[in-house]
């Protein structure tokens, strides 16, 4: 008896977890079955996922691991959160091999190439047959929008919780710093700044992209030491870090300015390639408060033996009260270009606010229109946590 596949994923291949990953083998003998189980490229067995039971249809057997995948990501984990240290989202990929056997024993079993998941929902590919190529191989860099004709994303607001997610396939990543607030291609930086991590070659990181973090992790191109407080800065994977050092020819990159305006609201969101991103608007907010709780007729009735009297003074209370604060974000003007970090943002399944804290709050009646001649987004929302006000009940 002798298994053989005849589809299945590329050898290291990239693959949504939200679209099929189709398996198709034979067996000499043609069996009434087959079992296949999908498992860690490292030949750790995933508790989570059983064997699953392939029936003989025209002496083939079919599987699709991208069920049961999906079944062990976390896209609403706190990975990604971090502000001062990297991080491997294993919640969101993971590298693995499916076994096929004619008994449910990983001993003994083929084994199929190895193949990256990922929890994205993006639809593009890069290489045909990987549905996951297009981020980690086209854009690098994982944010919501895309980049342009000129290679550059929509520039985004400095802010408490900026970060950087990718699937490192490059040792290098660099930020060069500006004096100004808004700089531009043609800004002279006052620095250049990089970051090896060729320790987290083929992993999916979140890198923290805050002043600290970067000043402190980071290495400066050249001799000195960054003693100004940059205002902005460019992230990029194309960089030289000195003669007969690195460079790679890598031209997509993102400017993060200094906000000028007042009224910064700023969130977290999970994007459609199931890691974290914020996006911050400059707008004010309207409050409302809603109240709800039970009450009970306080010592309502009075016994004397076997009769009960009314008490006609007694009051009425209230206990388990509960509170909703709930804020709305109302026709926010935002530019076309960034109609794909506000599609993700108000479709995600989870959404952090930033303050002092990171608060998980439910984002709802979230909507945006195109303005005149489609170029612009006018964006509404609202958010709320529960019981967000101290109480005496």
């Amino acid at each position: 008896m002798s298994i053989s596949i005849t589809a299945q994923p590329t050898t290291d291949g990239k693959y949504s977890a939200y679209l099929p990953i189709k398996f198709t083998a034979t067996e000499t003998a043609n069996p009434e079955f087959l079992y296949f189980k999908v498992r860690y490229a490292n030949s750790d067995e995933i508790p989570e996922i059983p064997w699953y039971k392939a029936y003989n249809i025209g002496d083939e057997f079919f599987f699709d691991a991208a069920a049961y995948l999906k079944s062990i990501f976390n896209v609403r984990s706190s990975q990604g959160l971090s502000t001062t240290a990297i991080e491997e989202l294993t919640d969101s990929y993971g590298k693995f091999e499916v076994v096929i056997n004619t008994t449910a024993l990983l001993t003994y079993g083929t084994n199929s190439n190895e193949f990256y998941t990922f929890a994205t929902l993006e639809t593009r590919k890069e290489t045909a047959e990987q549905t996951a190529s297009y981020g980690t191989d086209k854009k690098e860099l994982l944010y919501s929008n895309d980049f342009n004709s000129n290679n550059a994303m929509p520039n985004k607001n400095i802010a408490k919780q900026d970060s950087i997610n990718l699937f490192v396939e490059n040792d290098y990543i660099f930020v060069n710093v500006f004096i100004e607030a808004k700089p531009n291609a043609n800004s002279t930086p006052l620095a250049y700044m990089y970051l090896d991590v060729s320790a987290y070659e083929n992993k999916l990181i979140s890198i923290p992209l805050n002043y600290t973090f970067v000043n402190s992790t980071f290495s400066k191109v050249g001799a000195g030491i960054l003693f100004a407080r940059y205002k902005s800065f460019q992230v990029t994977l194309g960089g030289n870090i000195g003669v007969g050092g690195y460079f790679k020819l890598q031209p997509n990159h993102i400017f993060y300015n200094q906000n000028t305006e007042c009224n910064q609201l700023e969130f977290v969101y999970i994007n459609k390639y199931g890691v974290k991103e914020n996006i911050t608007f400059n707008a004010t907010e309207d409050e409302s408060l809603k109240t709800k709780s039970k009450q009970f007729l306080a010592h309502g009735y009075n016994a004397e033996g076997n009769t009960l009297t009314f008490n006609t003074s007694a009051d009425r209370q209230k206990i388990s009260q509960q509170t909703t604060i709930t804020k709305k974000v109302e026709g926010k003007k935002m530019l076309i270009k960034r109609i794909e970090s506000v599609k993700d943002f108000l479709t995600s399944p989870v959404v952090w606010h930033v303050g002092d804290e990171l608060k998980q709050v439910v984002l709802y009646d979230g909507t945006y229109k195109l303005t005149k001649e489609n170029k612009g987004l006018e964006v509404s929302f609202k958010y709320s946590s529960s019981q967000v006000k101290p109480s005496f009940l």
